[in-house]
């Protein structure tokens, strides 16, 4: 079976929005493959269990998977969004599904403020 770690030469910077089951796991998963990944929680308690090396949900081996990554600098930790999604190649909305019935109900209920996407960069002044 061929080797799933990507070259070195290509890796990926990866954004994963949502650090609870879906989106731990794939966010471990990925700095596991080599590739640099920020993972971005808006609970403030999640946030700082993850930071102090406590996974808040149960799979076998991913607390050594997120150790292995956060200790290699590959997985990091943020509530920026706009920081994290900055330089991705891609990034992967892991975020539980609204049950609202309208668009409305539904953009009232983001836990996120929409960001842009891209980023805009700053803007620069033509070289004379």
């Amino acid at each position: 079976m061929p080797d799933p770690r990507p070259h070195p030469d290509r890796t990926s910077e990866i954004c994963v929005v949502g650090a609870g089951y879906v989106g731990l796991t794939a966010a471990a998963c990925f700095a596991a493959l080599g590739h640099h990944v920020r993972c971005v929680e808006n609970d403030a308690q999640r946030l700082s269990s993850l930071h102090e090396g406590v996974i808040p949900i149960f799979e076998p081996g991913l607390d050594a998977l997120v150790a292995e990554g956060v200790e290699a600098g590959r997985l990091l930790f943020t509530s920026d969004i706009a920081e994290a999604v900055r330089g991705a190649d891609v990034a992967f909305l892991c975020v539980g599904t609204p049950r609202a019935t309208t668009a409305t109900q539904i953009s009232a209920s983001l836990p996120m403020r929409p960001t842009r996407w891209p980023p805009r960069q700053p803007a620069t002044s033509p070289s004379p």
